[in-house]
């Protein structure tokens, strides 16, 4: 949990949301990113491919009772309406066949100078040039185990992505390896008037 909310923290605070953002929380899991962010007062929409996860989801929050919708999509399936303040990869973007399409798709959903963004992604360049398929062993264990796809990219790669996607990209190191980068990709913020 410390970790979690450590890497939550700090990409809160290099993404920047408005009080009150609405958040879309992509690959909820069992719902520990979605709580924290309606434990912040947050409007947060939750998705995961696991219906058991997304009854869960949705079972807890009526005992905290945060505003809080849960529902069950696939990343490459995902149809949600309305905008964003901030869209969440928590340890899950990984999971997607094509993640540069499910940037892309989700980029337009972003309100004016609203933030997609991701932590605890399995960034680098030795293993991966570009993109490909991860091959350390707790990868191919949950690949065998539960069906899962297991990728990661270089960050000149997923940054590219998210500037494909219209995004403005940052990156955030930290000198702990264990909480890793924070990306964020930014919508370009409304004209003033």
């Amino acid at each position: 949990m410390a970790l979690h909310f450590a890497r939550l923290s700090k990409m809160l605070r290099f993404a920047r949301p408005p009080a009150s953002a609405r958040v879309l929380d992509m690959g909820c899991g069992w719902g520990l990113t979605t709580e924290f962010f309606g434990m912040l007062g947050c409007k947060v929409t939750a998705i995961d491919i696991n219906a058991s996860f997304v009854e869960l989801v949705m079972e807890r929050n009526k005992r905290l009772g945060y505003d809080v919708q849960a529902f069950q999509s696939a990343f490459d399936d995902v149809n949600v309406s309305g905008e964003f303040d901030l869209i969440v990869f928590y340890e899950c973007l990984h999971h997607a066949v094509k993640p540069w399409e499910v940037i892309s798709r989700l980029a337009p959903r972003l309100a004016p100078g609203g933030c997609l963004a991701f932590v605890g992604e399995p960034v680098n360049t030795f293993w991966w040039p570009h993109w490909g398929v991860r091959l350390d062993p707790i990868s191919v264990y949950c690949i065998r185990k539960f069906g899962w796809f297991e990728s990661g990219w270089s960050a000149d790669f997923i940054s590219e992505c998210m500037t494909r996607a219209g995004l403005e990209v940052r990156i955030q190191h930290d000198s702990d390896s264990v909480i890793g980068p924070v990306f964020v990709g930014s919508r370009a913020p409304a004209p003033a008037p």
